[in-house]
């Protein structure tokens, strides 16, 4: 769960790979005021995109463990 807290959103955005000095530049953005708000749209887009094609490349890394698993378990299953 995420809550408003910066604390919170550092967490999270650390989590998913944001380097702490685009953090900073995004927190800078927000001291900076309301005239910011199309910039750090564009940050979070970006970050968003770039978790997204993280996660993809996971899900393709596991379609190749996945194939690799069925193999060897068709491999087993002559030596039983």
């Amino acid at each position: 769960m995420v809550t408003g807290s910066v604390e919170a959103f550092v967490i999270v955005e650390r989590k998913t790979g944001m380097p702490v000095k685009e953090i900073q530049a995004y927190y800078a953005l927000i001291r900076q005021g309301p005239g910011t708000v199309a910039k750090r749209l564009a940050i979070l887009e970006a970050q968003k995109a770039k978790v997204e094609a993280d996660i993809q490349e996971k899900y393709t890394e596991i379609a190749h463990i996945d194939h690799k698993i069925s193999q060897y378990q068709a491999g087993l299953k002559g030596y039983l």
